[in-house]
Parts: C-alpha cells; structure tokens; sequence
C-alpha cells in the first residue's frame, strides 16, 4: 500500500500581529497568573485619554507612549483581595503602533493587573487581558486554575465567537500545567471543528494523544488506522512537524 504523507506544521514561539506585522511573543499563563496583583473578569466601563505624555523603555529603547486611565466593573475576582465593585487602572499607548494590546473602551473580558507603587496598572504589553463572554463564573482552588478555567470556559460557551475562542486556545496552548492540559482536552470536541482541531494540535505538541483521533479524522478520508510506528510518534514529545499518512 502506497502512503502520501501529509505533513502538519507546529509553529513555535512567536504569532504575528496582523494588524500591525509585529512579533508577538507567545504568552505565558502561569507567569501572567503569578505576577499579577489582581486578575478580575469585568468591563472596561470608560477611559480618560491623554492623562499624560512619557516614554518608557521598550527592547532596549526609550518611546514615546500616552497614558490613559481606565475604569473597570469587576465581575469576578480570580485572584486578588478587592471589594469594590470597580478599579481604576493607568495603561500606556505607544505613540507608533508596535502590536501592544491595549483594551478598548468597553471591553469585556479577563484583566491582568499589577501594583506599582499604589497604582494599578496593565501586566504586559502584549497579554493583559483576553476577551471573554459575559456570565462566566467559575470557582477553584488556586487562581492558576481559576484563569484556566476561564479560558476553557471562553472556548465552551455557544455565544463566544470564533475569534474570541482561538484567542483563549492560544493562551492555553503554551501554558504548562496539568490544568491547561485538561481545559485543552475538554474542547477537542467542540462544535466548531477548527477550534478542536487547534485544541487536538496543542496536545500532540505537548505528547498528549487525546486528540489524536480529531486529527485523523480531519486529514484522513474515511476510517483508517494508522501504523504502529507512527502512533508512537505522536507520543513523542518536543517535535514540531508530524507526518500522517495518507
């Protein structure tokens, strides 16, 4: 029997803005959850603008960046000790667009937040918040697992769009612990068949087979089963290209 391999390529490391073609580094859940001083689900209710001008230093040089003060309607609180219903927090926006993801007045969503000598203020540049579906809710014991339940939550809820979902997955996609590993096997099945077949694609990356019957369903027509070796394979872990048979 004559096999035509299909190859299917993990990208690692980076994802490109399209908006503005910059680099972004891939996120890093556990060191987000760890370095935030609160992280809350909510909305971001309004914003002053223009608060004042500064620069800050961004890869090893100093830009030009605008503050702006922003008020937040806290929902749930994923970790932290925070009362009010609302926080104010400051945020910089970059004079030259460099892909940094700045929150729009009334996003809804989950908020990474730090202190900084009394002041709130985004966590990073690149992933201080994810836009979630209101309603959520979720409850755990540690906030690791309460902002990865959240995510996974992002993903399974009917109302959450496409964009939102693969915004959620590609956070749990890099993240490292054994609750990441769960919420991305909770999805494979979702009803959107690009959203669990990104989901299976995180778990072959990390040498999970959980998804690996998605996988061949999507590349492989009809039943089939692949050869022993090759399931092996996607055991494997630390591998960026897989190759299917077909």
């Amino acid at each position: 029997m004559h096999f035509r391999p299909v190859w299917i390529v993990i990208v690692l490391g980076s994802r490109i803005s399209s908006a503005f073609a910059a680099v972004v580094p891939v996120p890093d859940v556990e060191k987000l959850t760890e370095q935030s001083t609160l992280i809350v689900v909510g909305e971001l209710t309004s914003t002053q603008r223009d608060i004042r001008a500064t620069t800050v230093d961004f890869n090893n040089r100093r830009i030009n960046v605008r503050v702006q003060r922003g008020t937040f309607r806290i929902d749930q609180v994923v970790k932290g000790d925070h009362q009010p219903s609302s926080v104010t927090v400051e945020f910089a926006v970059p004079d030259t667009p460099l892909g940094w993801s700045v929150p729009p007045e009334h996003a809804y969503g989950l908020f990474f937040f730090k202190d900084t000598g009394g002041t709130l203020e985004l966590i990073d540049v690149y992933h201080a918040w994810v836009p979630v579906p209101r309603g959520i809710s979720v409850t755990a014991d540690t906030p690791l697992e309460r902002v990865v339940k959240t995510l996974g939550e992002a993903i399974s809820i009917p109302d959450s769009s496409r964009d939102m979902k693969q915004i959620a997955l590609w956070f749990l996609d890099f993240g490292k612990s054994d609750a990441s590993t769960r919420a991305l096997r909770a999805v494979i099945t979702n009803a959107d068949p690009i959203v669990g077949l990104n989901a299976a694609r995180a778990l072959i990356r990390r040498g999970d087979v959980s998804g690996l019957e998605v996988i061949k369903r999507a590349f492989l027509p009809g039943p089939q089963s692949l050869p022993n070796q090759l399931e092996e394979t996607f055991q494997m872990q630390s591998r960026s290209v897989y190759a299917i048979p077909s």
